[in-house]
């Protein structure tokens, strides 16, 4: 949905992992009327995407390169969530359990908040 559609412009709040930073964002945007927009759950669908199509999740390139090819669209849900699908398939139930492969550098992580 856009900023047209819903009458009400995004939010998005960046900071440290676990700092409570979707439930404070989420309630600070309904308190004034805009939509919450959950970006770590957009670096876990990225990370998600290059895991579903094989991409080495180690290299940056190959990252990106899958991201700019994937079909992707967030909606708010009814509690004021998001939505996530990838190439039509909502993927937003497997972004709130994303496991740490081991092959992954913890400095090469797309996401991991």
């Amino acid at each position: 949905m856009s900023e047209l559609e819903s009458g009400r412009p995004p939010i998005a709040i960046d900071g440290s992992a676990v700092s409570g930073k979707s439930s404070a964002g989420r309630e600070f945007a309904a308190q004034i009327g805009y939509r919450f927009l959950d970006t770590g759950l957009m670096y876990r669908a990225a990370t998600w995407n290059a895991l579903r199509i094989g991409a080495n999740v180690n290299d940056t390139s190959a990252v990106i390169a899958a991201t700019e090819q994937m079909e992707f669209t967030v909606s708010e849900t009814k509690n004021s969530g998001n939505q996530m699908v990838i190439d039509g398939e909502d993927i937003t139930q497997h972004l709130h359990s994303v496991a740490r492969p081991s092959s992954f550098r913890s400095g090469t992580m797309v996401g991991t908040t």
